[in-house]
């Protein structure tokens, strides 16, 4: 199916392909967790994972990456952490998507979780490689 939420919920396994190549194979969860390259971490989720290049954040402007927040993974989980200002809280009755910037970047988050405008937050980051678009971390 090329519907990616069909995939999530019913698929013990999962295939996602571009153009006909295989980009990566494994469980819908590991797919989420650990994208191999940034084709498969902005196809899988909804909203869609935040991409910024490396320049926009200090600690990394030395870096010819492109860093990648997943909305849902405001958690302390990940390797590389950077806190961030909320800017918009917008009620969604359980969820609330957060926005706020990093550089002139216009970021998401997905919470469940009770979170105010000016409060901070922790994120996990994903870099890619710039020019093969493979992970690195």
């Amino acid at each position: 199916t090329h519907d990616q939420v069909e995939a999530m919920t019913m698929g013990d396994r999962i295939v996602v392909m571009k153009d006909g190549i295989i980009q990566q194979v494994g469980s819908p969860s590991k797919i989420f967790d650990e994208p191999k390259n940034i084709f498969v971490a902005g196809f899988i989720g909804s909203p869609q994972m935040n991409f910024i290049k490396s320049e926009y954040i200090e600690q990394f402007n030395n870096e010819n990456c492109i860093l990648g927040i997943r909305p849902e993974k405001m958690t302390t989980d990940g390797n590389i952490k950077l806190t961030v200002k909320v800017d918009v809280v917008e009620l969604l009755g359980s969820e609330k998507i957060v926005w706020f910037y990093i550089g002139n970047n216009k970021c998401s988050a997905k919470l469940s979780s009770d979170i105010e405008i000016g409060e901070n937050l922790e994120l996990s980051i994903y870099k890619f490689d710039i020019n093969s678009g493979n992970r690195i971390n």
